[in-house]
């Protein structure tokens, strides 16, 4: 992977992802649930995972946006792909909360 996005909710992490997956070159997984999944019930598979998952002919860079739960496994994530660029998103907390509320 080229990069993985961290962040807390409602803080423009879709934004983020949307301008690096606006380069054609890009290929951006938004909170990708299998890779979720294998995180939490079987972490060896992530490089595998990951490895089939940007296999693309089209794209030379792949980026993962996390759900905003696994930053709590950023640990295991950065252990398992050491040197890969990351990045946290945050927001206000009293924003955040104001943004849940308001739905």
């Amino acid at each position: 992977p080229r990069g993985f996005v961290f962040h807390q909710s409602r803080c423009g992490s879709t934004l983020v992802a949307n301008a690096i997956a606006a380069r054609r070159d890009s290929l951006v997984y938004s909170e990708p649930e299998i890779l979720v999944q294998a995180l939490e019930r079987a972490p060896e598979l992530l490089g595998p995972l990951l490895e089939l998952m940007g296999s693309s002919p089209y794209h030379d860079a792949l980026f993962v946006k996390w759900p905003s739960t696994a930053v709590a496994h950023a640990g295991t994530i950065a252990a398992a792909f050491p040197g890969v660029p990351t990045v946290f998103i945050y927001r206000d907390p009293a924003a955040i909360l104001a943004s849940h509320l308001a739905d």
